[in-house]
């Protein structure tokens, strides 16, 4: 035939669910954002230069061809195919075979997407199989067909919906998008004429033996075949995640460990029945999923080195958090091991797993991988993790941290590393990345030109309002403008033998710290030995050796620094911190419920503070040249 289309479009259906919202509209004749659906798709089809167009039509089949035309108009060609009566997807596709090229593509005219067609169509024509199936996690995989897949991203079957809620299968569905070779797909065996693609013919031609691979990907697809999903699909592209999403630019990524911060930590996790998510969870990686970010899980697993869990076993574990992730509809873009473990002397140990290698966290094996295979910006990701090993993972990378008080809470000490928040736990930390962070780098970018004119910063303001989230994060955006800066953390000087009776000032042995700062004035400080105080256990914390560069500046963080820096006469930059009092009460029990108080000590207490420390303290916002409102909610550990 003299027409061939490289690109089929199923456009036959009803409707019924979108019927009430948009009453005589076909389905595929639905705006999205203002724009049918069908029409988003060819526009598609012509950017990656498909130019060939047939769609399979059925209900109010003369509207759609109305609107459409030859495609002229739209710069494609388009030919149509009639269902007489409905033949299901594959019926239709086989209607169609003739008409289509020798390797064509085959899109569902109620899916969303902004996917490379040429790179999936590359990838089909490399691998040459019968069918390349485009897979991806979404966030409603109980209702969706699940690919099962070997190493080599081979299909081995399609689980179809509903699914047995006692047979967990990892979060791999079929996005509705295809690949197919026409004379292998025509050696099909199927005897009725309709039936459907995923459910019926790609399992027919996989039981003849013909191989079937997957396209797995993280880019935009969604179906929108219901008023609730088109409206989610609707934000989505107000909020621009189809695009931050797509292959044409670098994405950012917020990288989960996993014990101890996505399930409750257990010792050797070696069984499904055994993992658990913790609280909030869910919540925070379905708003990740709705972000500009993408959500990948980074994990040591020395159990598998040890023997005591087999990569098998793993993936079954890993198949039970994506199942509990999706009940809730979220879902994690992808997942990195490392199964390794540098120290011998295990009873039933994997000798080849024991080595030192490039991969084990803290090194950064794992998320170069993730990066490569993502096209991510480390510089522009975040990681969250219970344990010193995550943070100075991050540092190594170039991305910040956040440490969680869920699992080891950082109390492992093992690497030194100062992380830029810590929270509770990731809903918290996921609050900060998405709401906070932007709010924060936009005041940053404002005062820009006066940080760039000081050595000295003082981050001042009353406890618990946010005060070292803040100090950190502005050492991270001082570095960016390559201007090396240190945090001089006063609650480190915390005495021992500190009693809530003394004056606030008396509670710091502040001769230290003005030592520090008189030879960082005088440029008699090669080293700077950065610590700060965990409140929790009341204890110091070392965060490692820093060197002072040339173009060095000082951040001081603490709640008397105004007082601090009058006594030196130092033309210091300063910024008062606020918050809102009931988040910072909110953090003040919980502190001092941590040291077993009662609620009426620290009734007590607060009311004692806010007459006498924060009214002096408050003072200072006079002698400020900003102020900085922190707006979210993200934690107690500030």
């Amino acid at each position: 035939m003299s027409f061939q289309a490289d690109v089929l479009i199923l456009a036959g259906g009803f409707g019924t669910r979108m019927s009430k919202d948009f009453p005589g509209i076909p389905k595929p004749m639905i705006p999205v954002i203002g724009i049918p659906i069908l029409e988003h798709q060819i526009n598609e089809c012509k950017r990656y230069g498909f130019t060939k167009i047939c769609l399979s039509l059925h209900f109010e089949a003369e509207k759609i061809k109305n609107y459409f035309g030859d495609g002229v108009s739209f710069g494609v060609e388009i030919n149509y195919i009639i269902e007489n009566i409905p033949l299901g997807t594959g019926g239709a596709l086989l209607q169609a075979i003739e008409v289509l090229s020798s390797n064509f593509l085959v899109l569902y005219a109620d899916v969303y997407s902004d996917i490379n067609l040429n790179k999936l169509f590359n990838f089909h024509i490399k691998n040459v199989p019968a069918a390349t199936v485009v897979a991806h996690p979404n966030n409603h995989p109980y209702d969706s067909d699940l690919l099962v897949l070997d190493n080599n991203n081979q299909v081995l079957e399609i689980r179809s919906h509903p699914h047995n809620l006692n047979t967990f299968c990892g979060n791999m569905v079929n996005a509705a998008l295809y690949v197919f070779n026409r004379s292998l797909i025509k050696k099909n065996k199927l005897k009725v004429k309709k039936f459907d693609i995923a459910q019926d013919l790609i399992p027919n031609i996989i039981s003849l033996g013909m191989q079937v691979k997957a396209y797995v990907t993280i880019e935009y697809i969604k179906d929108m075949g219901s008023p609730e999903r088109l409206k989610r699909v609707e934000q989505d592209i107000e909020s621009n995640v189809p695009n931050s999403r797509s292959l044409r630019q670098q994405r950012n990524c917020i990288f989960f460990d996993r014990d101890g911060t996505l399930n409750k930590e257990v010792d050797h996790l070696n069984s499904a029945d055994d993992l658990e998510l913790l609280p909030g969870v869910s919540n925070a990686i379905a708003k990740v999923n709705s972000s500009k970010y993408i959500a990948i899980c980074v994990t040591n697993q020395p159990v598998i080195a040890r023997g005591d869990l087999t990569e098998h076993g793993l993936k079954k574990i890993m198949s039970k958090l994506d199942f509990e992730l999706g009940i809730e509809g979220a879902y994690l873009d992808d997942f990195y091991y490392c199964p390794h473990h540098p120290d011998s002397g295990f009873e039933g140990e994997i000798i080849d797993l024991k080595i030192n290698c490039k991969c084990r966290k803290p090194k950064s094996g794992m998320f170069i991988s993730a990066a490569k295979n993502h096209n991510i910006n480390l510089s522009k990701s975040w990681v969250i993790g219970d344990r010193t090993a995550d943070i100075l993972s991050a540092k190594k990378i170039g991305a910040r941290s956040i440490l969680v008080s869920t699992g080891a809470a950082g109390a492992d000490e093992k690497y030194m590393a100062r992380p830029h928040v810590h929270v509770d736990g990731i809903l918290e930390a996921v609050d900060f990345i998405l709401n906070e962070d932007k709010k924060l780098t936009n005041f940053f970018n404002e005062i820009l030109p006066a940080l760039k004119s000081k050595s000295i910063i003082c981050i001042c303001g009353l406890s618990r309002t946010g005060k070292t989230t803040f100090a950190n994060n502005l050492k991270w955006y001082l570095e960016r403008y390559k201007i090396f800066a240190h945090v001089l953390e006063l609650d480190s000087f915390l005495k021992n033998d500190r009693l809530e009776s003394h004056f606030f000032l008396d509670r710091y042995d502040y001769k230290k710290a003005e030592e520090i700062l008189d030879l960082f004035l005088n440029n008699n400080l090669k080293y700077f030995y950065d610590k700060g105080f965990d409140h929790n256990r009341n204890q110091v914390k070392h965060f490692g050796k820093e060197v002072i560069e040339k173009k060095s500046v000082l951040i001081i963080d603490g709640i008397f620094t105004d007082f601090f820096h009058s006594n030196l006469e130092i033309n210091a930059l300063n910024i008062f911190i606020k918050c809102n009092d009931k988040i910072r009460k909110q953090r003040f029990i919980k502190k001092y419920i941590h040291y077993r108080n009662t609620e009426d000590e620290i009734s007590i207490l607060w009311d004692k503070r806010m007459k006498n420390e924060d009214r002096k303290i408050n003072e200072q916002v006079s002698n400020a040249d900003f102020v900085y409102n922190f707006a979210t909610k993200f934690g107690n550990h500030l």
